[in-house]
């Protein structure tokens, strides 16, 4: 038999367990052998492996509905034998982050080729120290984590199973099997040091946190009710209050900082002889302004910033304990609680979840603030490409087309390749119909969805661009004929809005524009232009794609349309509405809508002049918008004024990117070592479209323009900032200086300096 058949037909889960909420398993195998084995593992939804009490794997790399990846993971046998422990985690429910599936696991025993044991063979046992009925960690993410533990779990990982109630297997169905093909990510840990100790007092008059994430159960999302759950954490943490080296009767805390935000799995070494009930509380950043920190000594860790519920539990008896989460999060603050006892806390760290091959491009650049850009690029991007590109790896872990569109891009620049792209394309080319979302219409993120059938029909148009900028940047067409299928599913669904005109009209769902006042239900609303600029340019990826000519034709009838009723002369208005039958427009005007314009096509330096001048002189990130055009609102991060950015690189207007971009970036990469995905600390402060100023900074400092036709292009307008790069080229790589304005390049990689 085939290896994957092997691994298909042999697929067991705890009998009769296959569709509960939050179902934690531990398959175990004491395996004889000698030297070198592998093992090949499928499972659902997330697994971590332990061999010879070693954490040596975390995964799988997320794959769409009815597929599971394979990862291959070689491990060394000790004295004839080994001792194999998969952690595996089913929640079962609707979310942003994995899919909703029965629970398997798949699992082959190799040495030389040779099948030892499969799944089969493994041992089941019930980890019951871990609760079950549990509050969800957010709107986005599944449950989050508390333990009940007598003894340590490093007895399980060496061969001791009697604390874990054996569990019944039964054979289950397997899906289709597909290789990883991303990079394995690497676990390089973390240390975190003391930066405040201080007392704890509980305070149950607080107001408890209220969220979606706690009301919605039941209806929009699935999970366990609040009268359902053991113990409500964010109840307890909103009871806390905490005194700076004060002494309170109920117990104390200490707050740890890493050197940056990273992205993993926390990590603790503890003893207690007591016996303790030990909280982790952790955030992305001190959430205090500076004039709260001035008449505040405490640093503030908010659980609940992101809309998350930041909180980790665990209720220990009396002993020693190597503790590690399972689950990857994100944090640069953790606040330790200790509450009904004491712990004495010998360790901190987070165990990095990264894809190293980000760190390829290596640089050494004169300017401090650019410089440190650069790494929070790549600090950021390495957390969100672990098996796709995803957004953040806090609130959501998703993959989204519209970020994806920037994001690749980065990807290509830091790591040569476009594995992590792959991957995310792939899933949605294999994404089933949604019974949920109308015909031809695909989840807003994936893989993960929720119930109420939400989507965005922008983000249709971004994927078929997505589509487009894989297929001619990488020049693999080796799945156009999926591509095509997907693409005329989406042009059939998005025909049912196409008014008199061609324009769409009253889209449905959630029409995304930009987390901005362009995004706000008055100014989507009706004929909403930004989106039908986005829809002329997805037609001409379109009629390339399906080889049409005539969806060219038609983007270009929509494009008189909209340079005929959204231009009032002097700006791109955001909208039209019905007014007795006639469509109107409302006087709606965003600095967004006029970079969607350029950004797209519908718009140019030529056709519109005065224009441009005005939104690039005028506009931007360091616009006092309350005296310079008050009345037009200012555009965010996602997605305008990354367009802007964009049409400054065209421009090749070196100094207003590098005046805008130290004046966006360099306050995040300081505060945090990654990127935003909001001007403000609001949401994400890890989010991987951001990464895609590394495109705007290797441009300025070098000229390189990317690889056009095989070779790589550089222009000999730059900086002038000394610096230094390996810019990584699939398996090769071009070493590129300036010094003192002057640009040199070698390599074995074609390139042309034009």
């Amino acid at each position: 038999m085939k290896r994957n058949d092997i691994l298909q037909d042999s697929a067991v889960w705890a009998k009769g367990r296959g569709e509960e909420y939050n179902c934690n398993l531990a398959f175990c195998l004491t395996a004889k052998g000698t030297d070198t084995g592998l093992l090949r593992i499928a499972a659902a939804n997330l697994y971590r492996l332990h061999v010879n009490g070693k954490f040596i794997a975390y995964g799988p790399a997320r794959t769409a509905e009815g597929y599971a990846r394979v990862d291959e993971i070689p491990f060394t046998f000790e004295n004839g034998r080994a001792e194999i422990v998969f952690e595996v985690v089913n929640y079962y429910m609707r979310n942003f982050y994995v899919q909703k599936e029965r629970g398997f696991f798949a699992c082959t025993v190799e040495t030389d080729g040779r099948v030892l044991y499969t799944a089969r063979d493994f041992a089941c046992h019930a980890l019951t120290d871990r609760a079950v009925r549990v509050q969800r960690y957010g709107y986005q993410r599944p449950s989050v984590e508390l333990y009940h533990q007598e003894k340590c779990r490093t007895a399980l990982y060496g061969g001791d199973r009697s604390a874990y109630p054996t569990e019944e297997t039964e054979n289950v169905p397997c899906p289709v099997l597909l290789p990883r093909d991303v990079p394995y990510p690497t676990f390089t840990p973390a240390s975190a040091t003391v930066v405040e100790r201080g007392g704890v007092a509980v305070d149950p008059t607080l107001p408890v946190w209220q969220d979606r994430c706690i009301d919605l159960i039941g209806t929009v999302l699935e999970g366990y009710r609040r009268e359902e759950c053991e113990e409500m954490l964010s109840d307890d943490a909103s009871h806390f209050v905490y005194k700076k080296d004060g002494k309170e009767t109920h117990g104390r805390y200490t707050v740890y900082r890493f050197d940056r935000s990273l992205a993993g799995f926390l990590s603790l070494r503890v003893r207690t002889k007591t016996g303790v009930q030990l909280y982790a509380i952790y955030d992305e950043i001190d959430y205090r302004d500076e004039e709260q920190k001035a008449s505040t000594e405490e640093i503030s860790v908010s659980f609940s910033r992101n809309d998350t519920c930041n909180i980790m539990k665990w209720e220990l008896a009396p002993g020693e304990y190597e503790l590690t989460a399972f689950e990857a999060m994100q944090m640069r603050y953790v606040r330790l609680v200790e509450v009904g006892g004491e712990a004495e806390i010998e360790a901190v760290r987070m165990i990095r979840y990264e894809n190293a091959d980000i760190y390829r491009l290596h640089h050494r650049v004169a300017d401090k603030r650019l410089s440190a850009i650069l790494d929070a690029a790549q600090n950021t991007l390495s957390q969100n490409s672990v098996d796709l590109l995803t957004d953040c790896p806090s609130r959501e872990r998703a993959g989204w087309p519209n970020d994806s569109y920037f994001t690749s891009e980065a990807e290509r620049l830091l790591s040569g390749a476009r594995r992590a792209d792959h991957n995310l394309l792939e899933n949605y080319l294999l994404c089933p119909q949604v019974s949920s979302l109308p015909d031809g219409m695909l989840p807003m993120c994936y893989p993960g969805y929720l119930l109420d059938g939400m989507y965005i029909p922008n983000c249709e148009l971004w994927l078929i661009m997505d589509f487009h900028k894989y297929m001619t940047r990488s020049g693999d067409h080796s799945r156009l004929p999926e591509m095509q299928e997907k693409v005329r599913g989406i042009l059939a669904a998005m025909a049912r809005f196409e008014n008199e005109d061609g324009l769409l009209e009253e889209l449905e769902s959630w029409v995304f524009v930009e987390w901005s006042r362009a995004n706000d239900p008055d100014y989507v609303a009706g004929v909403n232009y930004p989106s039908n600029m986005m829809y002329y340019r997805a037609l001409q990826c379109a009629a390339e794609i399906l080889d049409e000519p005539a969806l060219a034709e038609k983007a270009e009838r929509i494009k008189d349309v909209i340079l005929r009723d959204s231009y009032n002369g002097e700006f791109f208005e955001d909208n039209r509405l019905r007014v007795n039958g006639k469509l109107t427009l409302m006087g709606h005007v965003t600095e967004t809508c006029q970079y969607y314009a350029f950004f797209f096509g519908v718009a140019t330096r030529k056709s519109h002049p005065d224009l441009y001048r005005r939104l690039i002189e005028e506009f931007g990130p360091k616009r006092d918008a309350t005296c310079v055009y008050p009345d037009i609102a200012p555009s965010n991060m996602i997605i305008g004024l990354y367009m802007r950015q964009d049409l400054l690189m065209q421009d090749g207007d070196i100094a207003r990117m590098y005046d805008e971009e130290c004046a966006v970036f360099y306050r995040m990469a300081s505060e945090t070592g990654t990127l935003w995905e909001h001007l403000s600390l609001k949401c994400s402060l890890n989010h991987g479209f951001a990464s895609y100023c590394a495109v705007w900074i290797v441009y300025m400092l070098t000229g390189y323009c990317g690889v056009k036709d095989g070779r790589a292009v550089f222009t000999r307008s730059n900086l002038g900032v000394d610096c230094e790069l390996d810019l990584p080229m699939g398996e090769d790589f071009l070493h590129v200086t300036v010094k003192e304005g002057v640009l040199s390049v070698r390599g074995g990689f074609p390139y042309v300096i034009e």
